[in-house]
This record gives C-alpha cells, structure tokens and sequence, in this order.
C-alpha cells in the first residue's frame, strides 16, 4: 500500500469517529439516555450485565466454549449459543462502560467500522477514492442499521464487509496466509452473529470463486484450502453446536444432547421470508419535502413491505435502474468496441450472481426457486431468511459504484470532447445524489434515535443489603407477556440480585404461568412460601392492575422503599430461619404453594 493511501485511511477512520460521535453524542453521553428503552433493546442491556457480573465471579471452562448458561435468574436460563469471541468482545467493553453504554458503544463500534471497511473493500476492488468514501455513507446509513439500533445488539454486525474484503484479497494473489485470513475472518463473522456468518459464508463463496476466474487464478487449491481451513475454524468456534454435531452422526442411537440447540418449525422459516421482492426497491426519495408528487406517479402499492417486519433492507428504487442503465451501456459499448470492457461485464456479473443466489436464501419457499429448504435441513436456527439481504444490499451498491467506476475509465476512451466529459461528470454526480437521497433517506439527516432508560435510582436503597431473589410484582406470564419482563431483567443492572421474573428457559412454561398467578394474588400463605424458597424482596410496580393493599398491612414485610412509580419491601427473616432452593421449593415439587397458615 502506498503512503498516500495509508493516510488517506487513517485520516478517513479518524473522520468517521468523529463523524459516529456527531451521530451518537447525546446517546454515548447523556445520562440515563440509550438508543432504546424497551423490548429486546432492553433485555440486551440486562443480558450483558447478567454475563458480565457472572464473569466477574470466576472465568470457568465453559468461557471458552461456544455456550453459556446464566446462574443468578431463579427460574434459570436455558443453555444458549453464546461464542467465545462475543464472550471476549463483552468483557473488553465491561472494563470501559455500563451495560447500556455497552450497547450504544456496540452500535457506535459497527457504525463506524463498517463505514471504514466498505472503504477499504471498494478500494481493493478499483473503485475510485471519492466513490468509496460515498459507498461507506451508504452503508453507514442503511436503513436496516438504524431499525437493529432499536431493536437487539446482537443483531448488529461488522466483521462480514472486513470478511468479504479478504475474501478479495485472497483471490488476487493467492496464498496459504490470504486464504487462511479470509477463512479466519469468515469464522469470526460466524462468532459475532450465527446468522449474518451463515449467509456470509455463502455469499463471499461466490464472490470468492467469481475473482478467481476473473483474474485467472488457479481454483481447486485456493478452494481447498479455504474449505478445509474455514472448516477446522469453525469446529474449533463450535465445539458443541457444529463439532458435536457432527460426530452424532456417526454415533446415531448414542448420540450426546447439543446444548442450547435450537431448532425451528417450517412455518417459522416461511413466516421470515421474503413475500414481495420488490419491497426492496421501495423509494424513499419520495418522502423528502419537493418530492413527495413522485407518490402520484410511481406505483408505491408495487413496493409495498408485506413481509415480516424483520424485513429492512430496503435499497430504494434509483440505484438499480441506473445499475441497469450503467450494463446496459457497458454491454453496448462492449459490442460496438468489440470486447473493449469484457472485464468490467464479468466483473459486474460476480457480483449480480453473489446477490441473486444470497437472495434465494431468503425468497419464501412460496416460490420453486427459494434456498430457504436448504437452510431449513442444514441450520435449523437460522429461521431469518430475511436477514439474507443485508448481502444483497451490499452486492448491490458494490455494483453500483463498480459500474459507475467503469463508466468514468470509458468516458477518456470514448470521446475527447471536454464538454462532453464534464457534461457526462455532471450527469453522474447528479445520479449519485439521488441513489443518495433514495438510499439513505431520513436517516442521513438525523442522529441516532435517544430514549431515557427506566429510573432505576429506588433500588440504591439494596445496596449492601444481604442477597436474596427479588420478585418483581406483578410477576408476568412467561409467553403473552415476555416483553414486558424485560424492564424486569434491566432492572438487575442496578440492584444485581437474583430474580424471578418471566422465564426464559420453556421447560418450565407451565410452573412459571402457575407461578405468576400464585403472588399476584398475595395473603400470608404466599409470603411464607417465598420466603422459604428464598425470597427476599418484593418490589411493587405501581400504575399496573396488581393489588399490593395487603402488602401495606403485613407485619410479615418491611418497607424499604418508595417513589412515585415503585414500592420496595423487604420480607422479615428471622435469625437461622431454614430456606429452602427456590426451584426444588416452586417447581419441581410444588411444596411452595402449601397452606402453611
């Protein structure tokens, strides 16, 4: 790399922090502010702090296995899929920020990243500096990565465009320590999110053999050891969920229980599909102010979203018909010059391939063509098809800023007319304002969404207090009102005790339903139960439906606590008073709901 370039990418990645805290200011530092404050935004923030105050308790064995199981939730978490590398991610942030500024600094991290190696990955593909700098705009402002900002942390991703770009590279000159990069990172993009890694894989596959014939590289070797390599990566990652796998087959009726194996119905797959593919091309130019009269003339029903609501990959409707327009005049120049940009058709053509079978992995299996079946015996966790088209998305604006690169090289070789050539210059800036606008519209003009988190101030009042499980009442069914127990698991970022609080693991669907119903009906006999089961702290969220009359009468509790939204009791536990495990006291044996009184 020459020393131009080398600082021309260390000032843009300066530029693009700069430019991430312009975008994230009020989210990274203002107080009590996230990008979210409820739902799955909610349970993330809970969700790294549970993990994060388990690791501070001891690194065991299973830190580096591609598992994890939460110990200081009542009712207890399942086993899940949780990797070694996102393991790591979130302890490096632990030393630096809260729980909920972890989740805002994961959103600020991937921002800017993929910004920066969209530049690098255009580069390394011939695409003009001033290009590239507009590709990484694109990609920083799609409209999918605002939608996961409110949504779940870990559904935000950076390592597949630093995957996809040593994808490239390997295939330029191809060598045991490129492949074993690019293989390397494809595993990595696997280890921060299963599913973006997945449809990764296949996708930079393509693009992989695709720049092998187009620089005429040898293919069976480079192929080989990509296979072999990202392979023995991957069974390393996934000791349990591929490894494991994979030697079942061969011990069939012995076969060993996977952990936190996860596995989905056929309609599940069908449900996260894609219906109407051209909800991809939905216009977004027409809702900026001057061109709302386009509603009258383009067919906004045709675009309509009726997909699932995962679906937000929405490249809008002026990049690919000016794509078109671009291969169309390539491949009629190319005529009339007779082959004079054969390699900027081929080129093109990798990358349409690459969008157009990655997109068959989301298709609804409605359509004969759909991959989804694939997906559907291969992965069983991987129910999303949609999310298939975030690479469509990249495929596509690679394509546009390779054609448009390819135009301008055509432009010196066509005609020495200057008016011509600036006109032509012109014409283009013009078009890539517009795929500007279309693309990225509002979220180029705005900054990243702020909402204040639930005041969690009350429960300072348990610091130091002895430990003990904290029930939030009223305690939530464990399905009709999973979303709402999330404020419930955020609120342990605070107080850091164990709760009960809506279960996630579905074993124990039906006590947990038992259970809620049982204290949200409290008396004497209730009390005495829980706390024989461990009990300690019973915090009352006023403004529901719950009726906490009795708790204000019983001599059973004391009041610790009390604001305009919460009450915190402290249930009375006489010195050497012999409690009994929360689960075996609730749920295995139901002893826990006895009349003691």
């Amino acid at each position: 790399m020459r020393k131009k370039e080398l600082y021309i990418r260390v000032l843009l990645f300066l530029g693009l922090n700069i430019f991430g805290l312009f975008k994230f200011y009020d989210v990274l530092f203002k107080e009590g502010f996230a990008l979210v404050n409820h739902g799955d935004g909610l349970s993330s923030m809970a969700f790294v702090f549970m993990i994060i105050q388990q690791m501070s308790e001891g690194i065991n064995l299973e830190f580096f296995t591609d598992t994890y199981q939460i110990s200081k939730v009542a009712i207890g978490f399942p086993v899940f899929m949780f990797t070694l590398f996102q393991k790591v991610l979130l302890y490096l942030l632990s030393i630096f920020f809260s729980p909920d500024n972890i989740y805002d600094m994961y959103f600020y991290i991937s921002f800017v990243l993929n910004g920066f190696f969209f530049y690098v990955l255009s580069r390394e593909i011939g695409v003009p500096r001033l290009l590239s700098i507009i590709g990484a705009f694109f990609i920083m402002h799609m409209e999918d990565f605002f939608y996961r900002a409110q949504g779940h942390m870990y559904y935000s991703w950076f390592l597949p465009i630093i995957a996809i770009w040593a994808c490239i590279k390997a295939t330029k000159e191809p060598s045991i320590k490129r492949i074993f990069l690019f293989s390397f990172l494809s595993m990595l993009s696997f280890a921060q999110n299963p599913y973006m890694g997945y449809f990764c894989a296949i996708f930079s596959f393509i693009v992989f053999l695709g720049y092998l014939l187009y620089y005429k590289r040898r293919i069976f070797s480079p192929l080989i050891i990509y296979g072999v390599s990202f392979s023995v990566f991957l069974l390393i990652a996934f000791p349990n969920h591929i490894f494991l796998r994979i030697v079942n087959l061969f011990l069939k009726d012995r076969a060993i229980p996977i952990q936190g194996d996860v596995s989905h119905s056929t309609g599940d797959f069908n449900f996260f599909s894609v219906k109407n593919i051209f909800a991809l091309f939905n216009p977004g130019i027409v809702n900026i102010p001057g061109f709302e009269f386009l509603k009258e003339i383009i067919s906004m029903e045709f675009f309509k979203n009726t997909n699932s609501w995962e679906f937000n990959y929405r490249v809008g409707l002026i990049l690919p018909i000016f794509s078109v327009v671009f291969l169309v005049t390539l491949l009629i120049i190319n005529y009339i010059k007779k082959g004079t940009f054969k390699k900027a058709i081929y080129e093109s053509l990798i990358w349409i391939s690459a969008c157009f079978v990655i997109g068959l992995f989301g298709l609804s299996p409605d359509y004969k063509i759909s991959l989804v079946p694939i997906t559907m015996e291969i992965g069983k966790m991987i129910r999303v098809g949609v999310r298939s088209y975030a690479f469509v998305d990249i495929g596509m604006i690679v394509l546009f800023l390779l054609l448009v690169s390819w135009f301008l090289r055509s432009l010196k070789s066509l005609t020495n007319n200057l008016f011509i050539r600036n006109l032509t210059n012109i014409f283009l800036i013009c078009i890539v304002i517009l795929v500007s606008l279309d693309l990225t519209y509002p979220q180029a003009v705005q900054k990243m969404p702020i909402a204040q988190l639930p005041n969690l101030s009350i429960y300072k009042i348990l610091h130091g207090k002895k430990e003990g499980i904290l029930i939030e009442l009223p305690c939530f069914q464990p399905i009709q009102d999973i979303v709402d127990g999330y404020k419930y698991w955020y609120c342990r970022t605070e107080h850091g005790f164990p709760i009960y609080a809506g279960s996630a693991n579905p074993n124990y669907r039906a006590e947990t339903a038992r259970f809620a119903n049982y204290v949200n009906h409290p008396n004497k006999n209730v009390i005495q139960n829980l706390k024989i089961g461990g009990v300690r702290y019973l915090s009352v969220n006023k403004g529901s439906k719950f009726d906490y009359s009795y708790f204000e009468k019983s001599r059973l509790l004391n009041k610790l606590a009390e604001n305009e939204n919460k009450i915190i009791y402290e249930i009375i536990v006489e010195e050497n008073f012999q409690t009994k495990e929360f689960m075996e006291w609730f749920i295995h044996t139901n002893q826990g709901y006895k009349n003691i009184f």
